[in-house]
């Protein structure tokens, strides 16, 4: 996990004892069966309905919160800012929406963006049963640096590959700022594979208005690599760290970004 940051900030890490209720449900009209789980993450609670039990069930269904460094990072933050406005890239069944938008409710805004339709029908609904309609604005499109048409493909569907008759609308992030007058503080992206394209169409949003940035990065970047992400990341102004353990509740630790870990990744991408 890497994380942006334009500023300093406090980092303190502590778990309360989550609980959970988990029943499977039959949903109505053209929403498929799920199970259905209500949990508490460190003194929110949410619902939620997962398709699948390998999605967040089972980290709930174990006692366990889903990412709980990098959820309680976001708690900490949102604190910070009297109207924060989070953006959710890559939102799935809206498990850090939701968090998000019990947290900020009225005093803020939440933005959300998943482009499989699939998921976003399950985002729809989790927003629903949580009574966030009215606090949460969501995008059925994909993210990239031009404007074009996609699929998507891959594993679970989730790899954008953009093709020229897509059925996914493609739009840059500073479009869609521009757009829908959007001012974001804080962003986080889970975009398997596409944030190179993602963040290169949001540099002047980068440059202007967001003050921290949260990027899961994996190997293969469609072009692009950790060290070019990183350039392009400095350029807009912010620094650079990594973002240690964010599924396990011992990490969360910021540590700068230095030439021995570009060099690392430098080595396992000439080794594939």
């Amino acid at each position: 996990m890497i994380r942006w940051i334009k500023r300093g900030a406090l980092y303190l890490l502590f778990v309360l004892d989550p609980w959970m209720y988990i029943r499977k449900i039959p949903l109505l009209n053209k929403f498929k069966p799920g199970i259905y789980f209500e949990t508490n993450i460190y003194g929110t609670k949410i619902s939620m309905i997962d398709d699948r039990t390998f999605d967040y069930y089972t980290h709930i269904s174990q006692g366990k919160i889903y990412e709980p460094a990098l959820t309680l990072q976001l708690k900490t933050l949102f604190k910070d800012y009297d109207f924060p406005t989070f953006v959710d890239i890559g939102a799935h069944y809206g498990y850090f929406t939701i968090y998000a938008g019990k947290l900020i409710g009225s005093r803020g805004q939440v933005i959300s963006i998943e482009p499989h339709k699939k998921y976003y029908i399950r985002l729809l609904k989790n927003i629903q049963i949580n009574g966030l309609k009215e606090n949460i604005r969501t995008f059925n499109l994909a993210l990239s640096d031009k404007e074009g048409q996609a699929n998507m493909e891959g594993w679970d569907e989730r790899v954008l590959h953009e093709v020229g008759n897509g059925d996914v609308q493609v739009i840059t992030f500073d479009q869609l700022c521009k757009r829908e007058n959007i001012q974001p503080d804080i962003i986080k992206i889970d975009v398997h594979g596409a944030k190179g394209k993602v963040l290169a169409g949001m540099l002047n949003t980068l440059k202007n208005k967001v003050s921290h940035l949260f990027c899961e990065l994996h190997d293969d970047l469609l072009g692009y690599t950790i060290r070019e992400i990183i350039q392009i990341l400095e350029a807009t102004g912010l620094e650079v760290f990594e973002f240690t353990k964010h599924r396990e509740v011992s990490g969360g630790k910021l540590i700068p970004i230095s030439g021995d870990f570009l060099s690392h990744y430098d080595d396992r991408m000439r080794r594939y």
